[in-house]
């Protein structure tokens, strides 16, 4: 079967360049292969070009993370860039952070903010609008329950704190 390769060969010159082989066998009537006819094609023009776009993309990806690392938010005044620069401080660490604001401004997108840029970022992340859920089951959702904890509880459920082992939860709307 015919087949290319890629290959850096040393020049005259003592420069390597790249070259795209390509090989083609020639058959007798028997189907046997009598010799190779073999083409070269320098190619380095095209590496150089696609290893430019390759450096160029990871810059242009490095930029956008830099200037937008939080994709998810946005705004461009300077309280709000106060709060992301306070966000990329305690995302590294392994601490407890409390959000407060008023409904709707987004405390939600803060903490899931912190969350991707964790080392915990690869796993879930819980929240729980505590105002959606009513008051008699709020302790059940959040911590659990064990079976014939009371009328109902068929069997052991995992409360949200548990699930999540006490991180990357966000509770919202706590009264």
């Amino acid at each position: 079967m015919p087949f290319e390769t890629e290959k850096r060969l040393l020049g005259k010159d003592g420069q390597f360049r790249w070259f795209l082989f390509r090989y083609n066998p020639v058959l007798n009537e028997a189907g046997d292969i009598v010799r190779w006819f073999a083409t070269a094609t320098d190619v380095e023009d095209r590496k150089q070009a696609e290893d430019r776009v390759r450096n160029e993309a990871v810059a242009l990806r490095e930029q956008i993370d830099r200037d937008s690392m939080f994709e998810d938010i946005v705004g461009s005044s300077e309280a709000l860039r106060k709060v992301l620069r306070q966000v990329a401080k305690v995302a590294p660490f392994d601490s407890t952070v409390l959000i407060l604001g008023e409904t709707g401004t987004g405390k939600e997108l803060i903490a899931r903010a912190i969350h991707k840029r964790s080392n915990r970022a690869e796993r879930a992340f819980f929240g729980v609008n505590c105002a959606a859920i009513p008051a008699s089951l709020i302790a059940s959702e959040l911590f659990g329950h064990e079976k014939g904890a009371f009328t109902g509880a068929t069997q052991r459920r995992l409360g949200r704190f548990e699930i999540g082992e006490w991180r990357d939860d966000f509770s919202d709307e706590v009264a």
